[in-house]
């Protein structure tokens, strides 16, 4: 399981491991995103932090 100082899924599988599960860190990781995404459209009153990222590469059909 990923845990913090656990995320070498390269070095895992050279000690052996052979199945690796990150649990609910990515939505932990999302959530976390969104909360400070919302914190400062409250502070700032503005919501052009939202188009500040990376074109999304995923097209989900």
């Amino acid at each position: 399981m990923s845990l913090p100082n656990l995320t070498d899924i390269e070095q895992l599988k050279n000690l052996g491991v052979q199945r690796f599960s990150y649990g609910n860190a990515m939505s932990d990781c999302i959530i976390a995103e969104i909360e400070k995404l919302t914190k400062n459209i409250l502070n700032t009153s503005n919501t052009s932090t939202l188009y500040n990222h990376n074109t999304i590469e995923t097209v989900f059909k």
